[in-house]
């Protein structure tokens, strides 16, 4: 996406740190992904302005980055930016000293804005030099591990208890002027077999709100990425694999666990936006994301409509149901329309006259190996729970019937193509296609071999314990300060190459999963993980160890 723009932008690697120093420049460090809105909005007003890339180029070193093929990197920025400026998001900008160190955090800036701190952050540079690497270098390092026997008990005390404190037991959802799913955390709570009263009465709203309001898409199934107010009704409509793959799984453990045709519908949706717009029929594997933005660069234009396009698409008795429900005779609540939302009376026929007339949203090229690892997991999910006796006893189980073939072909479907790149000498982070061939793209991390482990569990022994084999050997490291998971090589100076406990508000934590194959580690993380646990959702799930078993939920 940015090949051309004016900006010269680098790759995060050794050349481009090399010459920050033999320059002498302050790096300029950009993290954005397809499927944004304002990073496309920054790319336009700002990256492709010759005057602005002017400027960065005269007095930065520039590096632009894609978060879902530097994961690593990106989640130490994004870290980064919540601790120091207070807030993160994307596009994610980090300005790190010639060697490396970070000391400013921002995210989307309009051009004047963006031109006006880069002049005084320069000028700050210049003017208080030894100061900022003096700080800059405590913030590389803002907290050591301190080793401590790990207390599951006491980490579920206080996990509730910050819960407890940050719920929102009038909207559903956690406190905040936006809204996010945070599916590791609906999953964490899923797997517990017993919940109190206050916790599941909040978890059922929660579930009920997503679903039923503007964070799901009613008309193509599937969810949006976050909505930007705190009732979930105005939806930020990029979507995400991850987000759809880990939802998918959520509304299917919710239907088990309380018997709910309404959330079991909602899994089947969500499962059948995922084949439907993002599967690739020639990898056998998911794109990553779905644009926010229409063919015209309107946000949300894919999923808004106008009175013209409504009148377009349905019968008039149709449309007058809709009229009256969406009061059409109002305002509308964007720009573009309206979003539309379940009606009273014949939402099937309104839902599949709107299908029939609604327009595909741009879809990224690149099939990542780790999400792809997260939908093998949901796909097999379905297939399990669409075998189950309470299916079967539901009145409209014919309706049903298509799902579980859906799934177990789906299921085997795509094992076949991870196992086919994990019998591979060296396993990709992501799968595109160039003039029809496959073209691998980055090197596999720890998150990859972490989901792909966790994917074969229960069905492919043979390639598990392989991986889990290949994790150790690859992804531990040993030396006097104890033993950690080792990031690789890929990441230098801003990310740390040794972690020991992974954050998890988006993404279900690899550190969790692969507990049982170093559970020792656990113990250098517990003081980061009990200050800070819902951040650290997935450890809610850690069973015990038993010698020569693999036991994580």
């Amino acid at each position: 996406m940015h090949t051309d723009d004016p900006v010269d932008w680098h790759l995060w690697n050794e050349s481009s740190r090399k010459q920050a120093k033999q320059e002498d420049k302050l790096i300029l460090l950009s993290s954005g992904y397809f499927a944004c809105h304002w990073c496309h909005v920054m790319q336009a007003e700002n990256y492709r302005n010759s005057l602005i890339a002017a400027q960065i180029n005269r007095d930065f070193i520039a590096v632009k980055i894609d978060r879902e093929l530097s994961p690593e990197l990106d989640a130490s920025m994004i870290e980064f930016a919540r601790r120091y400026a207070g807030r993160a998001g994307w596009p994610q900008h980090i300005i790190l000293t010639p060697q490396g160190m970070p000391f400013l955090a921002f995210g989307y800036l309009p051009p004047q804005q963006l031109q006006a701190l880069l002049q005084r952050t320069l000028a700050y540079w210049h003017s208080n030099r030894q100061q900022i690497e003096q700080l800059a270098q405590s913030a590389l390092h803002p907290h050591k591990s301190t080793a401590s026997t790990w207390d599951q008990r006491a980490f579920k005390e206080q996990f509730f208890k910050t819960l407890r404190q940050n719920i929102d037991d009038l909207s559903g959802g956690l406190k905040g002027t936006h809204k996010f799913p945070r599916s590791p955390l609906l999953l964490a709570l899923l797997q517990q077999t017993q919940l109190d009263m206050d916790i599941e009465d909040w978890l059922l709203l929660t579930l009920e709100q997503m679903q039923n309001q503007h964070l799901f898409d009613h008309v193509d199934g599937g969810f949006y990425r976050y909505c930007v107010d705190p009732e979930w009704q105005t939806p930020h409509f990029e979507k995400m694999a991850y987000d759809n793959t880990l939802l998918a799984q959520v509304y299917l453990l919710a239907a088990q666990r309380w018997r709910r045709q309404d959330f079991l519908n909602t899994a089947e949706q969500t499962l059948a936006y995922l084949h439907n717009r993002l599967h690739q029929p020639q990898l056998k594997l998911y794109l990553g994301s779905q644009s926010a933005l229409d063919n015209a660069g309107n946000e949300g234009g894919n999923y808004l409509w106008s009175k013209e396009k409504l009148k377009e698409a349905l019968p008039q008795t149709l449309y007058k149901i809709v009229a009256s429900e969406w009061r059409l005779n109002l305002s509308p609540p964007y720009e573009l329309g309206w979003h539309p939302r379940p009606t009273s009376r014949n939402w099937p026929q309104i839902r599949q006259h709107l299908q029939t007339h609604s327009t595909q949203a741009a879809t990224d090229d690149k099939a990542l190996i780790s999400w792809n690892a997260l939908a093998l997991i949901a796909w097999r999910q379905a297939e399990q729970l669409f075998r189950s006796d309470w299916i079967k006893d539901l009145k409209d189980f014919k309706h049903h019937y298509p799902y579980i073939a859906q799934a177990q072909e789906y299921a085997s479907t795509l094992k076949q193509a991870l196992r086919r790149l994990v019998d591979r000498n060296n396993l990709p982070r992501a799968i595109t296609l160039q003039d029809d061939a496959e073209l691998a793209v980055g090197q596999a991390g720890l998150q990859e071999y972490a989901y792909l482990y966790q994917a074969f569990a229960g069905t492919d022994s043979q390639r598990q314990n392989r991986l889990g084999t290949q994790i150790n050997a690859d992804f531990v490291s040993r030396n006097q300060q104890g033993i950690a998971w080792n990031l690789g090589d890929s990441e230098s100076r801003l990310v740390s190459k040794m972690i020991y406990a992974w954050a998890d508000e988006t993404l279900p934590n690899p550190t969790a999963w692969l507990h049982c194959l170093q559970p020792d580690i656990i113990d250098a993380a517990s003081q980061e993980i009990m200050q800070n646990p819902l951040q650290y959702t997935s450890y809610l799930s850690l069973n015990s160890c038993p010698t020569g078993q693999k036991n994580i939920q």
